[in-house]
């Protein structure tokens, strides 16, 4: 179980050094799938030799068994078939990155952007100092930031409920940092992007209120770190 984790961690560093840092590490990508293509067969026959393999008791279910893992072998499969036809240059890579952004856009310059709709009432602005990054939200008394600083991390969610108390998901940082709000307006300080965010490319970002949001979509039902964030319910913010 170790390697399989081992292995997950590291094809993902290298699908994301290959698309932001544009090094080929396909070579090593394929070979992993085919580890595991190789260890999931594995994990099949021990499976069928002890049916306690794969039970979760807090769960009260198998995490998996060996008609999950033969699903898998087929996927990885799918994903092994993908690998001979893959560009570095491909679209799909720069909309990932958002060196093509698909979908709303929004810019952070050092003064105050314009005001962005969130539904009938509520506009909100953006804007940065070089230490300190600043969201504002006018006509609305409850709202909430989710802010992705990388497509593998928690999204930072900062919210302002209806009886006027401001919290954020604390437990996604070793250090607990000073993200605070005045007049509607959240202050993170740029620093705890630092290790997640990749300067030359944008962050992804949505502001909601109970009623509407800036990004179209719906929130996911709340899971642990995650907490309601859609990760397909976000736009684009570049820090100029």
């Amino acid at each position: 179980i170790y390697k399989f984790i081992f292995n997950v961690l590291i094809f993902y560093w290298l699908r994301e050094d290959m698309f932001f840092e544009k090094h080929d590490n396909l070579a090593a990508m394929r070979q992993i799938i085919k580890d595991e293509i190789t260890n999931s067969q594995r994990m099949i026959q021990l499976c069928r030799e002890d049916s306690r393999l794969g039970y979760h008791s807090e769960a009260e279910g198998y995490l998996f068994y060996p008609e999950k893992l033969e699903a898998r072998i087929k996927l990885l499969g799918k994903v092994l078939l993908e690998c001979d036809n893959f560009t570095l240059n491909s679209p799909v890579v720069m909309r990932y990155t958002g060196e093509l952004p698909e979908g709303i856009v929004a810019i952070a310059g050092t003064r105050a952007g314009e005001k962005m709709a969130v539904g009938d009432h509520a506009f909100w602005q953006v804007w940065h100092d070089h230490e300190t990054l600043y969201v504002r939200c006018t006509g609305a008394n409850v709202f909430q930031v989710e802010i992705e600083p990388c497509r593998l991390w928690p999204a930072i969610v900062a919210k302002l409920d209806k009886n006027g108390k401001f919290n954020y998901n604390k437990l996604i940082f070793r250090v607990e940092p000073n993200i605070t709000i005045d007049n509607n307006t959240i202050r993170f300080p740029l620093e705890i992007f630092d290790g997640y965010r990749r300067k030359k490319f944008p962050m992804r970002i949505n502001i909601s209120t109970p009623e509407a949001s800036w990004a179209s979509g719906k929130p996911y039902p709340a899971r642990l770190l995650h907490d309601t964030f859609n990760p397909a319910r976000a736009g684009w913010l570049f820090i100029k």
